[in-house]
C-alpha cells in the first residue's frame, strides 16, 4: 500500500495499492501543493519528516483527538504513524487507475484551475471547483518549464520527477531475497615464509667482569642505568652510593626522564651495585 502526503500541510490525503493512482489524484485535485507518494510499510521514507511533522500527519488522521507524546522516541513516532495510516479505511481511494487516467487526460498541463475528481462512473470527467481542496489557494499550472520532464511523467511513475512544485518520491523495489550471493574468491596462497637467520653470538670479550657481574655492552638499553649511576658517583662521590635507598631512587628518577622501564632499571642497578662492591649477595 502507498500513501499520498501533503508536504505543505503535513496531512495524509489518500492511500491506494497502486502508487500511480495517487499520482493521478495529485495531478487532478492537489496540484497546488507539494506532495510525496511513498510506501506505507517502509519506514525509510518517513525520515524526511521531523517529529512535529509526523505529529501533524498523525493528528490529521485521528481528527486531533489523540496527540503523540513529546517525549516519544522518533522511531516510535514513525511506527505509530505507519500503523494509523494502514488502519485508516477512510483514506482508501476507491477509484481504479484507468478511471483516474480518463479524468487526468481531460486536464491540460497548462491548466492551473482547481478540480474535483468526479464520482460518476458513466461520465468520468473532472469537476471544476471554486477553490482548491487544500491550502494554500495558489493556482499552479500542471505543466512545467520547457526543457524539464513533462507533467505526464508524473502519472507514469518513472522514478522521482517534478511537476510544477509537486514532488513524487518512489523507492526502487527491493532485490529478491532468493538471489544467490556471488561465490567468494579463493584466498590467495600464502607466501613461503623465509626462515629466520640465527643471530651471531655476541662478542663479550671486551666487556669487563667484576664480582661475577659482566657490564652491559655500549649502545644498549640495559647500559643506561649503569652510565647514569657512574655519572652520579663521579659527580657526587662514592659516599653518595652508600645511601643505597636514596641513591637508588635518584638513579631511578634520572632514568625515568630518559624513558627507561622501571623494572629494567631496578635489575640493572642491582647488578651495578654488585659489580662495584656496594652490595654483596644483594645486601649492603
Amino acid at each position: 500500500m502507498h500513501v499520498l502526503i501533503d508536504c505543505n500541510n503535513y496531512r495524509a490525503i489518500a492511500t491506494h495499492d497502486n502508487p500511480r493512482a495517487l499520482c493521478l489524484l495529485a495531478y487532478i485535485q492537489f496540484a497546488n501543493v507539494d506532495v510525496c507518494v511513498m510506501p506505507v510499510e517502509d519506514g525509510r521514507p518517513y525520515a524526511q519528516f521531523n517529529g512535529e511533522e509526523l505529529d501533524s500527519i498523525y493528528r490529521g488522521i485521528v481528527n486531533d483527538v489523540t496527540y503523540m507524546l513529546k517525549t516519544e522516541p522518533y522511531s516510535d513516532q514513525i511506527g505509530r504513524t505507519r500503523k494509523m495510516i494502514l488502519a485508516a479505511t477512510h483514506l482508501r481511494l476507491p477509484f481504479s487507475v484507468e478511471f483516474l487516467e480518463e479524468q487526468a487526460a481531460c486536464i491540460k498541463e497548462t491548466d492551473d484551475k482547481p478540480y474535483y475528481i468526479s464520482t460518476d462512473l458513466k461520465s468520468p470527467k473532472p469537476i471544476k471547483a471554486k477553490a482548491w481542496s487544500v491550502s494554500p489557494q495558489v493556482n499552479r499550472p500542471r505543466g512545467i518549464p520547457a526543457g524539464k520532464p513533462t507533467a505526464r511523467q508524473l502519472t507514469e511513475q518513472r522514478g522521482p520527477v517534478v511537476a510544477g512544485q509537486t514532488l513524487v518520491q518512489t523507492l526502487p523495489p527491493a532485490a529478491p531475497k532468493s538471489v544467490p550471493k556471488a561465490p567468494k574468491a579463493p584466498p590467495a596462497p600464502k607466501a613461503a615464509s623465509i626462515p629466520k637467520q640465527p643471530r651471531a653470538p655476541r662478542d663479550t670479550s671486551e666487556r669487563p667482569v667484576q664480582n661475577g657481574i659482566r657490564r652491559p655492552g655500549a649502545g644498549g638499553k640495559t647500559v643506561v642505568p649503569w652510565e647514569v649511576a657512574d655519572r652520579l658517583v663521579a659527580k657526587m662521590g662514592k659516599e653518595a652510593a652508600s645511601d643505597s635507598k636514596g641513591f637508588r631512587a635518584y638513579v631511578a628518577s634520572e632514568c625515568a626522564k630518559l624513558g627507561c622501564n622501571p623494572n629494567m632499571v631496578n635489575a640493572q642497578y642491582r647488578d651495578w651495585s654488585l659489580f662495584h662492591g656496594f652490595w654483596k649477595n644483594g645486601k649492603k
